[in-house]
């Protein structure tokens, strides 16, 4: 650091957004955790339907937050400062999309 500069603060709107981001994901993983035998059961489904089916959203799931992270990331990173609130909507939205799909 050069004398007179500014200390950098960690709590800057790069740090800001990634952690909002990642509270996003982690709740909903475990809001699913919390939910999906229930939710499955309340849909008709059988015990072993609920075991397969469980699993099916689980791993969509997983792809699109990692299809999410990957792809607005390196959109994240082209466009620097300038988007980073669309950027985090994005990645919340390809989470879900996969899911949606799932079921039609």
């Amino acid at each position: 650091m050069q004398p007179g500069s500014k200390p950098v603060s960690i709590f800057n709107l790069t740090v800001i957004v990634a952690a909002l981001g990642y509270f996003v994901d982690i709740y909903d993983l475990l809001l699913f955790g919390i939910i999906r035998i229930p939710s499955l059961r309340e849909m008709g489904l059988t015990p072993d339907q609920i075991t397969t089916d469980g699993e099916s959203i689980l791993s969509w799931q997983m792809f699109g937050l990692m299809l999410g992270g990957i792809l607005w990331g390196i959109v994240g990173d082209k466009k620097e400062d300038r988007v980073y609130c669309s950027v985090l909507y994005c990645c919340i939205h390809s989470e879900i999309l996969p899911m949606v799909l799932y079921k039609q």
